[in-house]
């Protein structure tokens, strides 16, 4: 089942985006087929099913290298294993101690939603409003 916002017709766009204790304000009409917004998920991880077949930075099917220390997490090249050390460094020596348990995928997430809160520390808004509800 697909969700969406149904009939997007008469339907304007304002992205408000806190800057600085700034708020920047676009607004634009929409045509089918249009991308309002485009960001990184706020949380994502490999499944456990696939950790040992897909990299655990960029999910990419290759050969893999194990993480020499907590030898749960593989990595597809010495690239993505720098890029993933900073969440990767937090539960290297919990993951060894644990082995050889697989760590549920939700307590995973969990974890880097926790970490990625701390860091980006407010969460941008899109707001939706029929054409004519409410100018600003």
């Amino acid at each position: 089942m697909m969700h969406g916002f149904g009939d997007l017709r008469g339907v304007r766009v304002y992205l408000i985006i806190s800057q600085n204790q700034k708020m920047v304000i676009k607004k634009q009409p929409l045509s089918p087929g249009d991308i309002i917004l485009q960001e990184k998920p706020f949380v994502y991880v490999l499944s456990s099913r696939s950790r040992t077949e897909r990299c655990d930075f960029c999910f990419k099917k290759a050969d893999l290298l194990k993480c020499s220390v907590c030898r749960y997490v593989y990595y597809c090249g010495r690239g993505c294993q720098r890029e993933g050390w900073s969440i990767h460094k937090i539960e290297c020596q919990h993951l060894k101690r644990i082995s050889p348990r697989i760590l549920p995928d939700a307590r995973k997430a969990a974890s880097e939603a926790h970490k990625n809160t701390r860091e980006r520390g407010e969460l941008h808004q899109i707001i939706l409003y029929r054409e004519g509800l409410q100018d600003l």
